[in-house]
């Protein structure tokens, strides 16, 4: 599952984990959202991902607190985000720690379009890492992600069009570009 488009507010706080607010298409609480999620069956985790999640670390805290206090098993939280991992592990401020300290894997790292790679596992370009956070994953897991993992995730909204995911080698995405060039 990937969050895409929805603020969380809190009190005077808010979570916007999809670009700038005036774009967000969904306001909700994390209690509503963790019910929401936990209401969903057959789910094996959370992913997260822009706007920037660590940017919003306390709100997201909270949603993955409540999601994993109503299950017997905890989900999987998997996080893409800009900052490169050394950055995250230093910062003093203790809502980002504590969330790293609920995820099991990220994405780290700028996109630079001039390391551009569409070989990647979950990375865009090659200064981008996976870091595995918990013992749930590690990179002997790769090898069958590549080969099972959704390829592509697209948004349809009326007549727009937003892929927010990467060129999979059996994504539809991948075959329209491949063709054309």
């Amino acid at each position: 599952m990937i969050m895409n488009d929805i603020q969380i507010t809190n009190n005077d706080e808010a979570l916007i984990i999809d670009g700038v607010a005036h774009e967000i298409k969904t306001i909700t609480s994390p209690e509503k959202l963790a019910n929401w999620i936990n209401s969903i069956e057959g789910i094996e985790g959370i992913t997260f991902s822009g706007g920037e999640p660590f940017e919003q670390a306390e709100a997201i805290v909270k949603v993955i607190e409540k999601v994993n206090s109503q299950r017997e098993e905890k989900l999987s939280i998997f996080i893409f985000t800009g900052f490169n991992f050394d950055f995250l592990k230093g910062s003093r401020i203790s809502a980002v720690q504590q969330l790293l300290s609920l995820t099991d894997m990220l994405s780290a790292g700028p996109y630079i379009s001039s390391k551009k790679d569409n070989n990647l596992l979950w990375r865009g370009s090659s200064n981008q890492k996976l870091i595995y956070l918990s013992k749930r994953y590690s990179p002997l897991n790769e090898l069958n992600w590549l080969k099972e993992s959704p390829v592509e995730e697209l948004i349809m909204t009326g007549e727009k069009i937003k892929r927010t995911g990467f060129f999979g080698k059996k994504g539809l995405l991948y075959d329209l570009v491949i063709n054309k060039s």
